[in-house]
């Protein structure tokens, strides 16, 4: 059996407000992904050290067929020069080019599409193969904490914790908390009754460098692949 480096830490937790990226809570998924780039120094999303990590992780999952297409629903998609030169190589982009806006944020200049994303059509993305890099991490977001990324609560991530709590008893020997658990259980669960009240989506936190065991782990064939339509 490969043997896999026991972080001692638990990866994910349950974070409390005043862990949070800023006052509004868990309103959007995206909070401040060009200060992430400019931590690391990096211009592109795709260059940023975790990206093709969580690329490796999210190739042993698929939305289900339900899949609602949240993600493209409810907040800024930020693109860097990157994105966009992409986006423009697709027959879609000339009628949608107009809701492609200009934005600023730590003196660098990028891109940002608002909520609904006008490349969505009967909630599935015209431009799948040419997404932006940050469509291309969900359910992983990024926050302004340079060590942590958080978990949208979809579908997709419920298969993803299922398999990491597998993960963290089986290999770490270091149960996930109860607590966190259920933190998970009822923010998945609440995710439609929220979104209609105008609530904010409880995320969990997830250590960046417990990623690669973890994507380690998956690739080990000592997972039992979590059913992503199957909530934790």
């Amino acid at each position: 059996m490969r043997k896999f480096k026991n972080h001692n830490v638990p990866a994910l937790v349950h974070p409390h407000p005043s862990e949070l990226p800023d006052e509004r809570k868990w309103k959007h998924s995206y909070r401040r992904p060009l200060t992430f780039l400019f931590m690391y120094r990096k211009r592109s999303f795709c260059d940023l050290p975790f990206f093709e990590t969580v690329q490796e992780i999210l190739s042993y999952y698929t939305c289900p067929s339900t899949c609602p297409a949240i993600c493209c629903k409810i907040a800024d998609i930020k693109m860097d020069e990157n994105d966009l030169e992409t986006l423009r190589q697709t027959p879609e982009y000339k009628d949608k080019a107009d809701w492609i806006e200009s934005c600023n944020e730590d003196e660098e200049h990028h891109y940002k599409i608002c909520p609904p994303c006008p490349f969505l059509g009967s909630d599935r993305c015209s431009v799948y193969d040419s997404r932006p890099a940050l469509c291309r991490m969900f359910p992983f977001n990024i926050c302004n904490k340079p060590d942590v990324l958080l978990l949208f609560p979809c579908d997709m991530a419920a298969g993803i914790f299922k398999d990491y709590l597998e993960y963290s008893e089986r290999i770490l020997k270091q149960p996930v908390p109860a607590t966190t658990i259920d933190a998970f259980k009822e923010s998945h669960s609440s995710i439609s009754t929220n979104l209609n009240a105008g609530l904010p989506i409880p995320m969990l936190l997830i250590k960046i460098h417990c990623l690669l065991p973890f994507k380690e782990y998956l690739g080990s064939g000592l997972s039992f692949q979590g059913n992503p339509k199957i909530p934790v």
